[in-house]
């Protein structure tokens, strides 16, 4: 099954999700992580033929088969004929481990100036010059969830989850993701605690990243990147949001074509999903910190198979983008907007929120905090991105990667 084009080598991939050779590595990986002192962290036996020890390559598989299968300790420990007090200690601390010192190497946001020109680059082309990525939250629901916290995770879904938000670029690498917070909170209160948020509305990080507009009377240099949303959060200059209240014809074309780039981030979590059941399935680990665990080992395994597929090397192929769109609607917008000259429609009025009017605590968790803030930077960044994007269409230079 060395040959991940061969029979053998398709049904491991489908069975462990990742290849043989990424297996191996992954092997190595094991076994170098070692305690203080030079002390291997996973212990093998000194010699191979002692049958008293269960290898580790075994136990291994039976990780990847558990998050990809989402099954109990004891079905994998009848799978591999092993106890289960071999099998899940070995899960936990094996996937602990690899979330520590896996994760910060896959899962980051662009650091070098290289990898920031190429990720705005990309997003450049797609109409929404400096952005560096989307983000949203996704809910994984817990089985095991304690009576005395029940109240604390049951929001809107009718039973406990935990909250993860999650940043993705538009290649879909997974760049950064918080802790797991209570599936009661919603995204507004969530954010409030993400520090990759934080850190780029303060300006402490891309604060100094300039970027290139296009406006009527030429080019406009901005500084600050930010990150593209749905209607669900704040309105923060950092966290630019569609708008389906949108009236003005600017403002709608603009909104239609974002929450096109946006839907990066949910088919993320579609994948992430499908190829790891453990997050589908009512997840049966009993902390929040196995779970954080879990779900970092998840997605650091998905950017490596990104990696491994070539996935992540797309957009440098120009047969992957084609500047071809077939939404008629949009395009007859776009026909009428570049037929008139008054330029009234990128003063988009301040949108009205909704979601605090007449609304009712979750029956099944605490009341959250459902007020909007509204910078006044957002509406000013909103106002010139809106004309960048009516100019960059009008030129054809709006591209979509297939």
């Amino acid at each position: 099954g060395k040959d991940p084009n061969s029979t053998l080598g398709k049904l491991f991939r489908s069975r462990f999700r990742v290849s043989h050779a990424r297996f191996e590595k992954l092997v190595a990986i094991t076994r170098s992580w070692v305690l203080a002192g030079g002390k291997p962290m996973i212990p093998e036996p000194a010699d191979s033929s002692d049958r008293r020890f269960v290898p580790l390559e075994l136990k291994l598989l039976g990780v990847l088969r558990l998050l990809a299968l989402g099954t109990t300790f004891d079905a994998m420990a009848e799978l591999g004929l092993f106890s289960n007090k071999t099998i899940q200690p070995f899960f936990h601390k094996w996937c602990e481990q690899f979330a520590k010192d896996q994760y910060p190497r896959w899962c980051y946001p662009p650091k070098t100036q290289a990898e920031i020109d190429e990720t705005i680059g990309i997003y450049g082309k797609c109409g929404f010059p400096g952005c560096f990525g989307s983000i949203d939250v996704v809910h994984v629901a817990w089985g095991r969830c304690s009576a005395g916290e029940y109240h604390a995770y049951c929001g809107k879904e009718g039973y406990p989850t935990v909250a993860y938000e999650v940043e993705v670029d538009h290649i879909r690498r997974i760049s950064a993701e918080g802790r797991g917070q209570p599936g009661a909170r919603n995204d507004k209160a969530i954010v409030r605690l993400d520090q990759l948020v934080l850190t780029v509305k303060e300006g402490r990080l891309y604060g100094d990243v300039g970027f290139m507009v296009r406006t009527v009377s030429g080019l406009k240099t901005i500084k600050g990147l930010y990150m593209i949303t749905d209607g669900g959060y704040h309105k923060w200059r950092c966290l630019q949001s569609t708008d389906k209240h949108a009236s003005l014809e600017a403002a709608v074309l603009f909104s239609k074509r974002m929450e096109s780039v946006r839907k990066d981030v949910e088919c993320v979590f579609g994948i992430l999903k499908k190829r790891f059941t453990l997050l589908s399935s009512h997840i049966q680990l009993q902390t929040i910190e196995e779970i954080d665990s879990g779900f970092f080992t998840c997605c650091t395994l998905h950017n490596m198979l990104l990696a491994d597929d070539g996935w992540d090397q797309r957009h440098k192929d120009i047969n992957f983008w084609t500047s071809a769109y077939v939404d008629t609607d949009v395009a007859a917008l776009v026909d009428h907007l570049l037929s008139t000259t008054n330029d009234s429609n990128l003063n988009t009025a301040p949108s009205v929120d909704y979601s605090s009017m007449g609304r009712l605590p979750d029956a099944c968790g605490p009341e959250v905090e459902t007020v909007v803030e509204r910078e006044q930077a957002y509406s000013d960044l909103r106002n010139d991105l809106i004309e960048n994007f009516r100019l960059q269409y009008a030129a054809g230079e709006v591209l979509w990667l297939k």
